[in-house]
């Protein structure tokens, strides 16, 4: 997801959309496949995907208090966050909440994050920093 988000930057967006753009069926195929989004979610994700980097600080604020993620997890909170449409909302949530902060209702990953604050996910794994494989 670190390449997907690399290449979504929004300093490469209109390189990006042309690059996808130019992708033979094949080739589009196999770089979803790599990367474990469907084809339509791609797409939208280049077209109008924000990243995950919201996310990103949360999993180290979690880390930080020993809170554990599994990398299927990760991925899974990776993609529902790229696809999300708060960003802008989440980045001052961010900047105003306590750690333990409830995380706010518009979270499409509310639930997961809550659920591995409270240990229900990632049992037996490694820090969310140092992602169980």
């Amino acid at each position: 997801m670190n390449r997907l988000a690399a290449w979504l930057r929004p300093s490469r967006r209109k390189a990006t959309v042309q690059e996808w753009d130019n992708l033979s069926v094949e080739e589009r195929f196999r770089l979803t496949a790599d990367i474990g989004l469907s084809e339509p979610e791609m797409g939208w994700a280049i077209h109008h995907g924000a990243g995950s980097g919201e996310l990103s600080v949360i999993m180290a604020r979690l880390a930080k208090r020993g809170v554990t993620c599994s990398l299927g997890v990760l991925r899974d909170m990776q993609r529902v966050c790229n696809l999300c449409k708060e960003h802008a909302r989440c980045r001052v949530w961010l900047a105003r909440a306590e750690p333990n902060a409830m995380f706010p209702d518009y979270c499409p990953n509310a639930i997961t994050l809550a659920s591995l604050r409270q240990g229900a996910y990632g049992q037996g794994g490694q820090h969310a920093g140092k992602v169980k494989q």
